[in-house]
């Protein structure tokens, strides 16, 4: 085996001239999903259902490694008598996730390092410097600063106390970046990538995982490590090939925004993949839209009060399916997705074992012998196997020429030449 992956380096050292970057996988589960637990503000029960236990069980025998909870985890507005770092139901929360642990999956469970309800009790004015908030729906979130030591404090104490009360294995940090923070004119914001490498010494410490998210398409403001993974897609009403490719040492986890964008996955695949990227799997218990009509929530309007009223008329209209599992998704969502999430994932995961390396977007390579379009993106993988992978989207059919013969993954047949469909 190592005769082969020696034969493997030397060849795509050797052939591979002209690429954007080369990046050695390291740490990396690809198999994600968000978990949608209910429709808060409505009161929530994490305790696994029989439902539970068999989508779960589908998603571990699908590849899903790592699932996020969003907010109907915890009582961001404390409609229930808990708060924005602890469970309404901890024992269900506690039991939940150990359903989970026995297959192998890990649970990361939302925060935020900027994101707090200005009606909370806890709230203080010095938090935030701009008041620049965050309104629609249920929630009325300040943007809190990132460099006030006040709420560095609390932020940094309520981070950790999810973790010591809860077995999670992570934290998903919404980070809520208010940008009139900024003390350069540039993206870079040391204060905030301080706060995040405070809290990302902390997870590795314990051996957890740290995804973040800073709206639509946006790198967090840091030129440090101080993250596993970027989730971008948010609120996106276009395409771009290759979100965050160029984005040093980072694993992109993007989401297709089906509320703006009407795509498939089949699509949404060839803009991911060539960049070693794979989508986020939308899941969980499906959402009813009842979450607009909680005695004492005030409601202050908003896109996603819209979406969450249109899911209740369709759910009123469909009570038997297909359904809608997140924020993100189309009403209904494609009761497909998942069996094409997986079918995309067998394929992906050899080429991403432990320690392989990525040629992410080949230009020279000796290993293509025909032209390589401005808009066709083509990756190398090495391990103890070469693996091309290539995205047509130019427009038209495309001939791609090889240098030696190559077995099509999904075919199963063996060729020097392919046609690769726009």
């Amino acid at each position: 085996m190592e005769q082969k992956r020696v034969f493997n380096m030397e060849l795509a050292h050797k052939s591979n001239r002209a690429f954007l970057r080369k990046q050695r996988v390291r740490d990396y589960e690809p198999g994600q999903a968000i978990y949608n637990l209910g429709d808060y503000p409505q009161k929530i029960s994490a305790q696994p259902t029989d439902y539970d236990r068999a989508l779960i069980r589908s998603l571990k025998e699908g590849g899903v490694k790592i699932i996020q909870l969003h907010e109907e985890w915890n009582d961001p507005i404390r409609a229930h008598g808990a708060d924005k770092f602890s469970a309404v139901d901890p024992e269900g929360m506690r039991a939940f996730i150990d359903l989970c642990h026995e297959n192998g999956i890990k649970v990361l469970a939302y925060a935020s390092s900027g994101f707090f309800q200005k009606t909370d009790p806890d709230y203080r004015d010095e938090f935030s410097k701009s008041k620049t908030d965050l309104t629609s729906h249920f929630f009325s979130y300040r943007k809190c600063t990132h460099s006030n030591p006040d709420w560095r404090e609390f932020i940094l104490k309520k981070h950790f106390e999810i973790l010591d009360n809860y077995d999670f294995d992570g934290l998903f940090n919404d980070i809520g970046y208010d940008r009139a923070d900024k003390v350069e004119n540039e993206w870079y914001d040391p204060h905030v990538e301080d706060l995040l490498a405070r809290i990302y010494s902390e997870l590795k410490r314990r051996g957890k995982v740290y995804k973040v998210h800073c709206d639509c398409n946006n790198p967090p403001p840091c030129k440090d490590k101080c993250y596993d993974y970027v989730w971008v897609g948010e609120c996106v009403d276009h395409f771009t090939a290759g979100i965050g490719k160029d984005w040093e040492n980072t694993y992109v986890v993007p989401c297709i925004d089906r509320r703006y964008i009407d795509a498939t996955i089949d699509v949404y695949m060839a803009y991911t993949l060539p960049f070693m990227q794979f989508p986020l799997l939308k899941t969980g218990r499906h959402i009813m839209g009842k979450n607009g009509n909680v005695e004492g929530v005030t409601y202050y309007g908003g896109g996603e009060e819209e979406f969450y009223r249109a899911v209740e008329k369709y759910m009123e209209e469909h009570p038997d399916g297909p359904y809608v599992y997140s924020l993100w998704s189309p009403i209904p969502d494609d009761p497909d997705e998942f069996n094409k999430w997986k079918y995309y994932f067998k394929l992906y995961e050899p080429m991403v074992k432990e320690d392989s390396l990525c040629y992410m977007e080949l230009r020279e390579t000796d290993e293509i012998v025909s032209e390589i379009d401005e808009k066709m993106y083509i990756s190398m993988f090495a391990n103890d196997e070469i693996y091309l992978i290539a995205s047509n989207l130019t427009g038209s059919d495309k001939a791609l020429k090889l240098k030696s013969e190559y077995t099509d993954m999904e075919s199963g047949q063996s060729a020097s030449e392919f046609v690769l469909k726009h």
